[in-house]
């Protein structure tokens, strides 16, 4: 398995990194093997999960199976300040969410060497999931002064949903010679539907009024489709030629039906009851060419994307969008060896790539999600896609980048926003263009590598984000730097017995324009191997210090409101795996920046 940190023009151009690339590896007899594995997590709530895989390689058939439960709980408590206007009072919000869950994963497929050159497989991957949520939500509303309580209400709101998942894989690779030149095909069909069942109640406390109760059932149904060949070729003077096709298609329905009801009267609520089809077409082709001089590799490539995404809204009202574009994506990477240094090779890379984003299909639906009395989520069909423009160079010490410096330039940057009606004072978090995002970010990591009784590593990345445009129709011009500081230390006191202590903090985190207070965790694990290193026992404990809450607040034309929000994510944890079968050797682990930093 390898990560790609800069997909070339190969990958689509949607990409943005931390691509997994599966290599199997063909005609080795490793025989049968597998592992069991069942764990426990505590915190005020609880979370297990038990499962198997089984793998196995007679040299011509390789054949895997796995299966996973999951049963998971956890919670949300939110409180939140809101300006309702200037001079207009404030509202105050406290809730408490619960979101329970099961999951039931099985994965399994098959790789048959048909020859030595040409080898087929086949994947299957089938999720059912069932998923509840349960929320009490209090609001009151004050005069201007803070002092003087104007209205005072509660709802209760429940949601009870199911999914399903099912993806299946058909691949060829047929080699053309030993050098490494090869042609491949892959084909994906998936389907999801989903369904979803909410209840609410809104009980007016302060002036008293009669409760208002709403229910609805909403249903998604999506199929995905996508053809991919890939061309390798191997030629004299240590030339690399790529080249390929792929077309996708995404078809997505769904539906919601709503009532309302108070004071024994029932009626349909036009506002959330919705009726929207979406269909999603990109046909796209590349070609690159890699060549080495000595040791200076380059390697240039160019994708070519054609998206056709139609969308329309039956109900509650006949509308329809469009979005039909031909976009060319440049890429270049130039990689060179700088020096080696305590056994490890240093190598400079610069990375050239121009990448798109789409708008995604929830985020044009039209269709208003209650949340509660104060607050919707809604798509907006009128988005436009985001382009960005990523200039890297990066320094790496055996594949491991070590110091990074960049720059994203992003046009039409569509995000989150969240919107208030002044008449209404209900918020609504929707998407919208807000023009133009220049983020710089720099990237350090260093430590002592893997390989003796004690490894570590830590680093830091910065990233700055200017923001200009509108924002709810007024100028924005937004400038806001961050942090994110992260390291693991990894202790083998014994060939059977090792401690880990891993940990993060950010500061001055953005998302969606909310800025972020200081927070960070602080993770311990325990790994204990037993039955000749058969087995093993791990305990853990996440987030020591209970610091990973987060403080927020939001001031942007329209909306000012601050407040704070806490998960379920101090928590011990039991777990037991068995390995029996011949296992394939490890790979050595490196030393890199966790998901935390990238966000």
């Amino acid at each position: 398995m390898e990560i790609l940190r800069s997909p070339s023009a190969k990958y689509d151009a949607a990409s943005s990194g931390g691509i997994v690339n599966i290599v199997l590896k063909k005609g080795i007899k490793i025989g049968l093997n597998g592992s069991l594995n069942m764990a426990h997590f505590q915190g005020r709530l609880n979370t297990s999960t038990a499962g198997f895989n089984l793998n196995n390689n007679d040299g011509k058939w390789s054949t895997y199976l796995s299966y996973q439960y999951t049963k998971r709980n956890n919670f949300e408590e939110l409180r939140s300040d809101r300006l309702a206007g200037i001079g207009q009072g404030l509202i105050k919000q406290e809730s408490y969410t619960k979101y329970p869950s099961q999951n039931h994963y099985v994965g399994g497929g098959f790789d048959y060497a048909w020859s030595e050159r040409f080898s087929v497989g086949y994947d299957l991957r089938v999720s059912a999931n069932k998923n509840r949520s349960s929320a009490g939500n209090g609001i009151d509303i004050f005069d201007p002064s803070g002092v003087n309580m104007l209205a005072q209400n509660f709802s209760i709101i429940g949601n009870n949903g199911k999914s399903l998942y099912w993806g299946n894989n058909i691949s060829t690779k047929y080699k053309i010679d030993s050098l490494g030149s090869e042609w491949t095909t892959a084909t994906d069909f998936n389907i999801f539907r989903g369904r979803n069942s909410q209840e609410y109640d809104n009980y007016f406390e302060l002036p008293v009024m009669d409760t208002l109760s709403g229910d609805g059932k909403s249903r998604n149904n999506k199929t995905i489709f996508a053809f991919q060949t890939d061309l390798v070729l191997k030629l004299p003077a240590k030339f690399t030629f790529e080249s390929g096709l792929k077309y996708s298609e995404s078809n997505s329905r769904t539906g919601a039906d709503y009532f309302l009801e108070n004071n024994g009267n029932r009626k349909v609520d036009s506002f959330q009851t919705n009726q929207f089809r979406y269909k999603e077409q990109i046909a796209s082709g590349y070609v690159q060419l890699a060549k080495t001089f000595g040791k200076f590799t380059i390697k240039p490539g160019v994708r070519l994307e054609y998206t056709d995404i139609s969308g329309r809204q039956l109900f509650p009202g006949d509308t329809s969008f469009s979005i039909r574009r031909t976009d060319i994506f440049p890429y270049l990477y130039l990689r060179q060896p700088i020096v080696k240094l305590f056994g490890f090779q240093l190598t400079g890379n610069l990375i050239l790539r121009r990448s798109i984003s789409r708008p995604y299909y929830e985020a044009l639906n039209p269709y208003p999600r209650y949340i509660d009395q104060f607050l919707y989520d809604v798509g907006n069909p009128n988005l436009k896609p985001q382009f960005t423009n990523n200039y890297e160079f990066n320094v790496m010490a055996d594949d491991f980048p070590i110091i990074s410096v960049g720059l994203n330039d992003m046009r039409d940057i569509f995000t989150s926003v969240t919107y208030q009606d002044d008449a209404t004072k209900i918020v609504y978090r929707t998407f919208d263009n807000l023009g133009r995002n220049r983020e710089l970010y720099l990237r350090f990591v260093g430590g002592i590598p893997p390989g003796g009784k004690y490894f570590f590593y830590m680093g830091a990345q910065h990233n700055r984000n200017q923001y200009t445009g509108f924002y709810q129709n007024q100028p924005l011009d937004y400038t806001r730097g961050s942090w994110v500081f992260f390291m693991y230390h990894n202790l083998k006191t014994s060939p059977t017995f090792n401690v880990s202590l891993q940990g993060f903090m950010r500061l001055r985190g953005l998302q969606n324009f909310y800025e972020l207070g200081p927070f960070g965790a602080l993770n311990l694990t325990l790994n204990k191997a037993v039955m000749k290193k058969k087995a093993n026992i791990i305990v853990s404990v996440n987030d020591i210090f209970r610091t990973n809450q987060v403080d927020f607040n939001i001031n942007q034309p329209g909306i000012n409101a601050f407040g704070n929000r806490l998960n379920d994510t101090r928590r011990v944890g039991l777990t037991l795996r068995y390995n029996f079968g011949i296992r394939p050797k490890e790979e050595k682990k490196g030393f890199d920046a966790p998901a935390e930093a990238a966000q």
